[in-house]
């Protein structure tokens, strides 16, 4: 990835949010201040934490709270595929819903997102790895984007909790170019992140995240994520 242009985007965000702190590389630094800030903005106009706090989608995510049937894990399932873009429908077939809720359900997944316990590897790649046919060639498949965000959004609209972090391909390939105020990195390494999707180890991707926030008093998961998705996604930026 490119640097950021400082002056270009430093317009941009001056705009959207207010003066925020930016480093040499033209990227506003990884403070407890900024994340605050853009936090704000996000959770007020951008249509990236609206969907989530969409009030038809909270409310379901309320109303079935603890409630493990079929028919509510793919109305879930559904709802997240919708808003957060995870295109399953076209990696798994028209029955993606059907495939994704049977595994959910077989590994009592709801019972641990409930309380925010650490999903084990083995769980984790038991729902989240698979084999289709493609054209007639076998193809192998990650889902560990989508599973991050049923576990994470879950846990956050039916019971209130943060326990949680999504990993998506924004904060995969970008979160290494942040920095603090003393030019110093506590953020994973570029491709680390990649490593925890590959080995299915999401417990291990949230115990980073964690170690992050220690480093940013008053900063939770959600609001960390919503900082990194409007400093590297340029249509966040509402420019009007």
């Amino acid at each position: 990835m490119k640097e950021l242009n400082p002056e270009i985007k430093s317009k941009k965000f001056v705009k959207a949010v207010g003066a925020l702190d930016f480093g040499k590389n033209g990227t506003p630094l990884l403070t407890s201040k900024n994340v605050k800030k853009v936090d704000k903005y996000v959770k007020k106009y951008s249509s990236y934490a609206a969907n989530s706090g969409d009030d038809f989608v909270r409310k379901y995510f309320e109303e079935h709270k603890g409630d493990t049937s079929k028919a509510s894990i793919i109305t879930k399932i559904i709802l997240i595929n919708t808003i957060d873009s995870t295109n399953l429908k076209q990696q798994l077939g028209k029955d993606y819903y059907k495939l994704m809720a049977d595994r959910i359900i077989e590994a009592k997944l709801e019972k641990q997102i409930a309380i925010g316990n650490p999903i084990d590897k083995k769980t984790f790649k038991k729902i989240a790895s698979w084999s289709v046919k493609k054209k007639g060639k076998k193809v192998n498949m990650n889902l560990f984007i989508f599973l991050s965000k049923y576990i994470t959004r879950t846990n956050e609209l039916s019971y209130g909790r943060n326990d949680y972090s999504i990993m998506d391909g924004v904060v995969r390939d970008n979160i290494h170019y942040l920095r603090n105020k003393d030019n110093e990195s506590y953020v994973p390494a570029k491709g680390e992140l990649a490593e925890y999707r590959d080995n299915y180890d999401y417990a291990g991707y949230c115990k980073k995240i964690n170690e992050i926030l220690e480093n940013l008093p008053g900063v939770t998961r959600n609001m960390l994520d919503h900082f990194v998705w409007f400093v590297f996604k340029e249509e966040a930026v509402n420019d009007k």
